[in-house]
């Protein structure tokens, strides 16, 4: 079994943090785009 971390592409990221300023909790951002909440 490999634990391989995803990687993120900086667009994908600055697309969560607007989300977020836009005033989607981390928990909604996390669920929709299947993020593990642990990397709020």
């Amino acid at each position: 079994m490999s634990n391989k971390s995803k990687r993120y592409t900086y667009e994908f990221k600055k697309q969560m943090v607007s989300l977020f300023n836009n005033g989607k909790s981390a928990g909604e951002i996390a669920k929709e785009y299947n993020i593990a909440r642990g990397l709020q």
